[in-house]
């Protein structure tokens, strides 16, 4: 991916077009599959990582950032998610096949926050 240019001709898309955002009974709103996908889909970049105000030295802000996709994640105990990371770039990955109007969810434990340093 790293060298890959974004075409914006068609305008930008915040979301792929198999994902919605809707109410979720888990908490607010959330990700929703728009027809089945299956698992091991890269369903896109959740987070990225960010590094601003370098003072010649050293990067005074440094800290993952979510996209639309990693905003609307809810928690579940049994997630069909996950995100994968590639040294930058956080991917969310299904885990299992997902149908049409199921909500995509990862896990928020201790562990998983880790490798995003404690986000």
């Amino acid at each position: 991916m790293g060298n890959d240019v974004i075409d914006f001709s068609e305008g930008f898309k915040a979301l792929p077009d198999n994902i919605e955002i809707k109410d979720s009974s888990i908490h607010g709103q959330g990700l929703f599959a728009k027809e089945d996908i299956p698992a091991n889909t890269d369903v896109g970049e959740s987070h990225l990582f960010l590094m601003q105000e370098w003072d010649g030295e050293t990067w005074g802000r440094k800290e993952w950032m979510r996209t639309a996709l990693g905003a609307f994640l809810n928690h579940s105990d049994d997630p069909n998610c996950t995100v994968s990371l590639d040294y930058v770039i956080g991917r969310l990955i299904t885990t299992k096949s997902i149908s049409a109007g199921t909500e995509l969810t990862i896990t928020y434990t201790s562990e998983a926050m880790e490798a995003f340093g404690g986000y």
